[in-house]
């Protein structure tokens, strides 16, 4: 018998881009956490729709979980990324309508949510504007390039979070000035990988309903329509990136990127900021020690990775709290003396580095195991 777990990425969906694999620190880790605790699993990443909406990204996941474990019985664990997290929720819903049978979706033991989005995020709403759009293309395009190739120019950077400073504003920025610098991002890629990104970008632009999904309007009504399944463990990994402040910044000294890459991450940061949670999720309060312990305390409406509120990401047991930015718990943090080299998403000044990711991973390592031998855990 071999169980297997599934990695299921979030918005910007790609499991490969050339070099860049989302997931590419997580597989490795995760592997070899899995093997240290004696047993044998497959760990397969999951290529998804970039911005496919919910029902699309779910069916993409069910054709991969039949292709890949269709002609056996063994256990199958689903482990969601952001809004990949979502996809596997909505999968094992018991109320899903279903015209075929799903006898793979029945071996599911586990689903585990790392930062999920399961009450939304106020970012979906700044990117369905006509603006938004234009910021979403820049996102993507910054979001591959520095994992991928590393840091942006200083001036790029800078550039780019002058770009999201104007959210609130009524006019946004000249499309002229969005396009420069969207190239500017994209100057080191080949004629072969812009023409990659592009479709990437098409795909997008063609489908944004993800983004009305991930509206926390939208999202809590989600999350109160998509029941758990009997017999399936839930756990989360929740994420909390350190509160930007002027004493943050100055902590990062006069490099000119690192101030330019964390000015673009408090942009991010005030505008998920807005989330308004109502009342506290039963996960936060139960797990109000470990919380304590791991952040501080019970986080707050304001307290998000960047992306997605904190308050947003509890579903299930709480395995584990940290401090990190929404791309640090996947592995994109700096760390270039690792081999492969682990590259920083933004500089969020939140600390987290490998070896709290290898705690994070060995924790959900364990929860995989537990849920492996079919019995919820308390």
């Amino acid at each position: 018998m071999v169980s297997r777990v599934y990695l299921i990425p979030g918005f910007f969906g790609f499991a490969n881009f050339g070099e860049l694999r989302y997931f590419a620190h997580v597989e490795e880790l995760l592997t070899s956490q899995l093997a240290s605790l004696g047993r044998t699993f497959q760990v397969i990443r999951v290529d998804t729709l970039a911005a496919g909406t919910l029902a699309r990204r779910t069916a993409k996941l069910r054709e991969v979980l039949v292709t890949t474990a269709g002609g056996d019985d063994d256990p199958i664990h689903l482990v969601g990324h952001s809004t990949g997290a979502l996809d596997a929720r909505q999968l094992v819903c018991p109320d899903r309508a279903r015209e075929v049978d799903d006898d793979v979706v029945r071996r599911v033991k586990s689903v585990v949510s790392i930062a999920g989005a399961h009450r939304g995020t106020p970012l979906a709403g700044t990117f369905r504007s006509a603006f938004g759009k234009d910021l979403l293309r820049v996102l993507g395009a910054l979001t591959v390039k520095t994992i991928r190739l590393g840091p942006l120019s200083i001036g790029t950077a800078a550039a780019v979070a002058g770009l999201f400073s104007l959210v609130d504003s009524a006019v946004g920025a000249k499309k002229d000035l969005i396009d420069q610098i969207e190239e500017q991002i994209l100057s080191d890629f080949s004629d072969e990988k812009r023409a990659v990104l592009e479709a990437f970008f098409h795909e997008l632009a063609a489908d944004q309903g993800l983004l009305d999904e991930l509206s926390p309007e939208f999202a809590r009504h989600f999350d109160q329509q998509t029941h758990d399944r009997d017999g399936v463990c839930y756990g989360c990994v929740v994420t909390k990136a350190a509160r930007p402040t002027v004493q943050r910044a100055m902590s990062l000294g006069l490099h000119a990127y690192a101030q330019g890459s964390h000015a673009l991450f408090h942009a991010l940061w005030n505008t998920t900021a807005r989330f308004r949670a109502g009342p506290l999720p039963s996960g936060a309060v139960d797990a109000s020690r470990l919380l304590h312990e791991h952040v501080g305390g019970i986080p707050v409406e304001t307290d998000s990775d960047g992306i997605v509120p904190t308050l947003s990401q509890f579903h299930g047991r709480l395995i584990r709290a940290v401090q990190a930015d929404h791309h640090d718990v996947i592995g994109h943090f700096d760390d270039p003396a690792h081999q492969p080299p682990h590259v920083d998403w933004l500089i969020s000044g939140s600390g987290f580095r490998r070896p709290q990711f290898e705690a994070l991973w060995r924790d959900v390592a364990r929860f995989v195991v537990d849920a492996d031998g079919g019995d919820p855990i308390a």
